[in-house]
């Protein structure tokens, strides 16, 4: 009867018929059923289409941390049980290896076990349960491991709470998030998976960063901040972001309006008066320019101005200018700022400028 069972079993993708005395130490046979899952479960669909028979219990599996995952030739030697009871099976020496505190001290009984591969992993195999939802404990398996993620797609809000519990096992945040370090040349996965969040969350992103001091993560994400209005930064981001990284982002996203004020509020220069031009003329294109700027200025936002709405903004200035010499200067003067205007960074690295401007 039981080879039949195992025989319908085994015809569903992704169930695991397994015997009930290696899952539960028992000598009665109660069959169980590892359903190997996404982490998290995408949906019941396994669940539902086993349970028909009531004599099976099921278990559900990540599929990166499963029973037969080996690491260095070694099989897992310990269950983790997240909240939402999705099992992981892990490998006790890389959370070791990973952990300045046993990961959380859930490794203090199991760090003198046999690691050789050779040697078959015990039965019952020890079990702990975290309070945590599996997706959030993923993330932070995984950035153990120094393993990839992105194929679960989580969410924002999923990275922030793993990474700000990273500290809490033991791992530094620092360790396993970087653009480069002198062991890699290349960025980090959470790294480059926490980026490609940025343009769509870049404020938690950035609030992330600066919380735990991740400097290349806050200048990269800041160039996506620029449409971030200041009152958008409630009261608990502004004090996870500290007092440095909150007025980097302040002289972000307040300084380059000034910048462009500082570069354009100068009008073109004048020229000797001639026949055709005199000093009169000249100071009506200055007053016009002046105009001009003021509308530029106060529609403009923290958000990088296109040159080509600065030049047509002040361009048709000169559609009413007789004098060729004030059209030169006109023309020279827009160029001017639109080139200065190119040059001026985006994102953490212009406050550099700022500083400097302001004399810090």
């Amino acid at each position: 009867m039981h080879s039949a069972l195992n025989a319908r079993m085994n015809s569903v993708p992704g169930i695991v018929p397994v015997a009930a005395a290696e899952a539960s130490g028992s000598d009665s046979p109660t069959p169980i059923t590892l359903v190997q899952a996404p982490t998290p479960p995408q949906s019941p669909t396994m669940t539902s289409s086993a349970a028909r028979n009531t004599s099976t219990t099921l278990i559900s599996v990540s599929t990166f941390f499963s029973p037969k995952a080996r690491h260095q030739d070694i099989l897992p030697r310990l269950v983790f049980i997240s909240s939402d009871s999705v099992h992981f099976y892990v490998h006790p020496h890389v959370l070791t290896a990973a952990s300045t505190n046993g990961f959380n001290m859930l490794l203090d009984d199991v760090f003198r076990q046999n690691q050789d591969g050779d040697t078959m992993p015990p039965s019952p195999m020890p079990a702990k349960t975290i309070l945590l939802h599996s997706s959030t404990l993923n993330v932070i398996l995984h950035a153990a491991y120094n393993a990839p993620c992105s194929q679960f797609a989580p969410s924002t809000d999923t990275l922030v709470e793993a990474i700000d519990l990273l500290p809490e096992y033991g791992i530094a945040p620092c360790s396993c998030i970087y653009s480069s370090s002198p062991t890699s040349p290349t960025p980090s996965r959470l790294y480059s998976l926490l980026l490609s969040h940025a343009p769509f969350h870049p404020l938690p992103i950035y609030t992330l960063a600066a919380h735990h001091a991740l400097e290349d993560l806050a200048i990269a994400s800041s160039q996506h901040l620029l449409s971030t209005q200041f009152h958008m930064v409630s009261d608990h981001a502004a004090m996870r972001m500290g007092p440095i990284y909150l007025k980097r982002l302040a002289f972000l996203l307040l300084g380059r309006v000034e910048a462009l004020k500082r570069l354009i509020v100068e009008p073109p220069p004048l020229h000797a008066p001639t026949g055709m031009c005199s000093g009169f003329e000249q100071k009506r294109l200055a007053r016009a320019w002046t105009l001009a700027v003021a509308s530029l200025v106060w529609d403009a936002r923290p958000v990088d101005l296109p040159t080509s709405l600065i030049e047509a903004t002040l361009r048709p200035l000169g559609n009413h200018l007789d004098c060729h010499l004030c059209q030169y200067n006109l023309r020279d003067r827009i160029r001017d700022v639109t080139m200065h205007w190119l040059s001026v960074k985006v994102g953490l690295t212009f406050t550099v400028f700022v500083f400097r401007w302001n004399g810090f």
